[in-house]
């Protein structure tokens, strides 16, 4: 229960953060960093500033509203490509961690299509859709943390696993978690190589998320905050999302922007299969347009080279009542 109480804390931190503004987010995410502490599922954190991210995948200048106003794309769903692009660092923000060797000290994103078979990604979408199943949102934002088995129920989030299905079968097999392990691996090669890393960790929250048009109920709903995920979450060093869905096929909306400011916006269309990743500071700001119509879901991954704050896979957990 303490890693549901820790995501719940940090998820109404990040959503607080985002509505204040860049410096009430920092404000908040020192409050937050004190709710760290609580009792919960890691649950609320990984939940919606994660979610933001997990909206989409390359970068293109735009002029940026608050509305949800279509800006051109230079990442378009309907061509596989590599990208990347260097920008400055945010001093304030340019790193969680005081390991050695975080990066070669340049920020970037960058988006890659086809790292995948389309059979994995079918895999992967099966296991959403299963903890899914078992969810009930209260707005159009669900999230399921496969570490800590935490997942929407009403306006509050609950373990999965203490809940039996109805056939009486678990919820994952072990290939199942051997293959979200697998690609997350994967992940975490290609972000050590990019971002010039000595080695890095997984760190919390990850999570698989389902974003809907359903009207947001609680703060938990609201996704479409801009916000930074290093001041949200803490650990954050490299934030990486891998999309379950595309847009324009699968769902409307729900592109996902990185705030540029004066430079002007730049947006990354989702589409099925591809990885988009980060570093986590301030230059990385970013929100989700809202979803119109259709489902968005993807998986947010998250690093930190910070080796105590990393987190171990996680391991088959099998239904076990309250």
């Amino acid at each position: 229960s303490s890693d549901l109480s820790y995501t719940m804390a940090r998820r109404r931190a990040a959503v607080a953060a985002g509505r204040l503004g860049l410096a009430g987010r920092r404000a908040a995410s020192s409050s937050s960093q004190q709710e760290g502490n609580l009792t919960v599922p890691r649950l609320a954190a990984i939940a919606i500033a994660m979610l933001v991210a997990t909206g989409m995948a390359m970068f293109a200048p735009g002029r940026f509203a608050k509305q949800d106003v279509r800006i051109p794309f230079i990442a378009p769903r309907t061509a596989a490509l590599q990208a990347r692009v260097e920008l400055p660092c945010a001093t304030s923000t340019s790193s969680s961690s005081s390991a050695p060797q975080c990066g070669n000290g340049r920020c970037k994103r960058f988006v890659l299509d086809d790292v995948f078979p389309e059979e994995k990604i079918q895999g992967l979408v099966a296991m959403a859709d299963t903890a899914f199943s078992n969810g009930i949102p209260s707005g159009g934002a669900m999230i399921f943390d496969l570490h800590s088995g935490a997942i929407n129920r009403g306006e509050n989030f609950v373990d999965v696993f203490r809940a039996k299905r109805v056939d009486g079968s678990q919820w994952f097999t072990q290939q199942q978690y051997d293959l979200y392990t697998e690609v997350q691996r994967e992940v975490a090669e290609i972000v050590r190589q990019e971002f010039g890393a000595a080695s890095v960790h997984l760190t919390k929250p990850n999570f698989f998320s389902r974003i809907t048009n359903k009207s947001a109920v609680t703060l938990n709903d609201e996704y479409w905050h801009p916000h930074v995920d290093r001041i949200a979450y803490g650990s954050f060093d490299f934030t990486c999302l891998l999309y379950l869905t595309t847009l324009e096929e699968d769902f409307e909306g729900g592109a996902f922007v990185f705030v540029d400011g004066k430079a002007g916006n730049s947006t990354v269309e989702p589409r099925f299969g591809r990885l988009s990743c980060f570093t986590s500071g301030s230059e990385n700001e970013h929100h989700v347009q809202r979803v119109v119509s259709g489902v968005r879901k993807a998986i947010t991954v998250a690093f930190t080279c910070d080796q105590r704050a990393g987190i171990p896979d996680p391991a088959l957990r099998e239904y076990k009542p309250a």
